[in-house]
């Protein structure tokens, strides 16, 4: 078995979720729910808030982007958990949403990874790029003030896995290695 890990960055990751399911409320779309084991409403594609995670919190005032920030670093630690415990670190490639995706020679990468053949010497992709629907991610300082504020409460065992690979690299992981983040870096960085 081999593995892609996606990752993305937590803070667009967070305000894209949040979003959508704002806009799933608004239009009280049929379906985005379920009952569950607690007996409480649960949008589909959510944690409950009932995972140890969030005991830190206090939920009521929690916003839904920093319930989607804290289900983000949750997720990645699951990822990450269940990436070490049956040792397949060499058989999962990591790619970086959207720019590796976006990017043919990383796919070709991601192709050789996976020993898939292709029928050409180079890959042509045609029709959609990896784009949002319906609106662009832009996160905003008040997005930086709500992830200072979750990193401050959040017990530091939950940040432990961004001070190795495969996140390293990446540019927002400055703020979760360390804990904090400065309000209005992304824009003082050109990361908007």
């Amino acid at each position: 078995m081999r593995l892609i890990h996606l990752i993305r960055d937590p803070l667009k990751v967070a305000k894209s979720e949040a979003i959508r399911e704002e806009r799933r409320r608004r239009a009280r779309v049929p379906f985005h729910y379920y009952t569950g084991d607690d007996g409480r409403r649960h949008f589909c594609w959510a944690l409950t808030t009932n995972e140890e995670i969030y005991q830190s919190f206090n939920l009521e005032r929690l916003s839904l982007f920093q319930k989607y920030l804290i289900q983000w670093i949750e997720i990645e630690n699951r990822a990450m958990g269940f990436i070490q415990q049956h040792g397949l670190q060499d058989r999962c490639i990591t790619l970086d949403s959207p720019g590796d995706l976006n990017d043919d020679g990383r796919i070709e990468q991601m192709f050789d990874f996976f020993g898939l053949q292709r029928r050409g010497l180079r890959l042509r992709r045609g029709g959609r790029r990896n784009r949002n629907l319906g609106h662009t991610t832009v996160t905003e300082r008040e997005d930086e003030r709500q992830c200072a504020e979750v990193l401050e409460a959040l017990p530091s065992r939950y940040l432990e896995i961004f001070q190795h690979e495969p996140y390293t690299p990446f540019w927002w992981n400055t703020w979760l290695r360390s804990g904090e983040i400065s309000v209005g870096a992304q824009q003082r960085d050109g990361h908007a």
